[in-house]
């Protein structure tokens, strides 16, 4: 069930990658939004499903639209990002990062919380009404320039995934994100039920450790990763941001090769915190990887460009969720 996300993201990123510069930005992205919010909308109607095959079907039904919706959104965005901002895209990029990991951050604890004291349909509807009325705003501050087409002006060759991905640096940044996202998620599964088994964690405690990255991913991102990258390049960054992941992971265990105690929260919670800083060093500088490594190419097709080294990001990034 969980998965089944994932596969749907990966398929709606390769698709949508290729079609969104003829559908158009903005309209993939409120698209994506609405049909999110009816498939959480849905979720909260499931408590009152007592047929179990209906249960079940429903619930892969609504999973798979929400691996839809995310896939449009997530598309939809870097692309508009790398266009909107050509000459700054690592430091906007770290921003958006940065509200996703906001969004890590307060979903796991908000409803949990939620959950814990309510009921079971209210955090559905609760971030339903909360993503219908950041719309306005966006339809408000979005321009139509985000739209643009930029091979309908021109007899510019069509620029596929494959001609991009014959590029080695193009290449090893979505392998890149494939193995950040085994990292980053890999853990869940078995974090999770580890802490509510042997430690007794409710499910709004469970929801606070998972922040935890998601705190150092904040940090991490705007404010950190500027700094360092005016004196290394963005494959040194992610190099180091990969040596901090495998760190993090003897120390999440915690190891007991490495003599660490199997029973320290505080380990941890200190290994939590690596792991978001890693992920912010390995994740935000792909795209302006990327974009560099096709620097002086497809000068003419570079909303196209950006479409697809989007769709390469997330198709990565959800292949290795499924992983």
């Amino acid at each position: 069930l969980m998965a089944s996300l994932s596969v749907s993201f990966v398929i709606t990123s390769c698709i949508i990658g290729m079609v969104i510069s003829k559908i158009g930005r903005r309209l993939v992205l409120y698209s994506g939004i609405f049909i999110g919010v009816g498939s959480m909308v849905g979720f909260g109607f499931m408590i009152w499903i007592n047929n179990t095959v209906l249960f079940i079907i429903l619930s892969f039904t609504l999973r798979l639209l929400t691996g839809v919706a995310s896939a449009m959104i997530c598309v939809a965005a870097y692309a508009m990002v790398s266009i909107k901002y050509p000459e700054n895209v690592q430091s906007k990029i770290a921003l958006l990062e940065a509200a996703n990991g906001a969004g890590l951050f307060i979903g796991p604890i908000f409803g949990g919380l939620v959950y814990q004291y309510t009921h079971f349909c209210v955090p559905f509807f609760a971030f339903s009404g909360l993503f219908m009325v950041c719309v306005p705003f966006m339809m408000k501050s979005l321009g139509p320039e985000l739209d643009r087409d930029d091979n309908t002006h021109n007899d510019a060759p069509k620029v596929g995934y494959f001609k991009l991905l014959k590029n080695k640096r193009v290449l090893f940044a979505g392998i890149n994100q494939f193995w950040n996202m085994i990292v980053f998620c890999s853990g869940q599964p078995i974090f999770g039920p580890r802490l509510q088994d042997k430690y007794y964690f409710s499910a709004f405690a469970v929801g606070a450790m998972f922040a935890v990255p998601c705190i150092a991913y904040i940090i991490g991102g705007p404010v950190l990763l500027p700094l360092i990258t005016k004196k290394f390049e963005p494959r040194t960054t992610k190099i180091v941001g990969f040596f901090i992941l495998a760190i993090c992971c003897f120390i999440i265990g915690p190891s007991k090769i490495l003599g660490f105690p199997d029973t320290s929260i505080a380990m941890m919670s200190i290994g939590l915190v690596i792991l978001g800083l890693g992920a912010a060093f390995t994740i935000i500088p792909i795209i302006p990887e990327m974009l560099d490594a096709v620097e002086g190419q497809f000068l003419d097709s570079r909303s196209e460009v950006s479409d697809k080294f989007s769709g390469i990001f997330n198709m990565a990034g959800g292949f290795g969720q499924i992983c």
